[in-house]
């Protein structure tokens, strides 16, 4: 298990129909997490398998913090600490 010992957020999979992305769908709905998340001063976790999807979730202020490799798949596991 990667998720963090002390209390946090997890960020479960979403996402946005390829015909409507690039319209701020995604990045709203980040906005809208991180003000909750914020607002309860904790830190928020996730995974991804997608190198864009890493890009992405960085401009939300997550960084990957470690690594796997399931059934030749990079996972990426990602924390945020809270923002003021």
């Amino acid at each position: 298990m990667h998720d963090p010992v002390e209390q946090h957020w997890h960020l479960g999979p979403i996402g946005v129909l390829p015909t409507h992305q690039g319209k701020g769908i995604g990045s709203r709905l980040m906005e809208c997490f991180c003000k909750e998340v914020d607002a309860c001063r904790s830190k928020a976790y996730l995974e991804t398998d997608l190198e864009k999807n890493v890009r992405f979730y960085e401009k939300f202020g997550f960084k990957v913090v470690s690594e796997s490799e399931i059934f030749g798949v990079t996972n990426r596991y990602m924390i945020r600490d809270p923002q003021q």
